[in-house]
C-alpha cells in the first residue's frame, strides 16, 4: 500500500535473501512476522525479530 509518503507491505524472503542496496523518495515501515531479518540503513546495522517494527525514513540507502 503506498501512501503519499509511506509505503507499507508485506513480503517473505527466503533464508539467506539479500535484497540490494536501494532508496525510496518515501518511507518505508515493515513488521517482521517471522524469523531475523539483518538491515542496513545508512551504514548503521540492525538486527529485526518477531514482532519488531522497521521503520526505514525517505530518501536513506537501505539493504536487508
Amino acid at each position: 500500500m503506498h501512501g503519499l509518503r509511506v509505503t507499507i507491505a508485506q513480503f517473505k524472503l527466503l533464508k539467506g535473501s539479500v535484497v540490494k542496496p536501494h532508496s525510496h523518495a518515501h518511507e518505508q515501515v515493515s513488521i517482521v512476522i517471522k524469523g531475523r531479518l539483518r538491515f542496513t540503513v545508512n551504514n548503521e546495522v540492525y538486527i529485526a525479530e518477531p514482532g519488531d517494527i522497521v521503520h526505514i525514513p525517505p530518501k536513506r540507502h537501505a539493504q536487508c
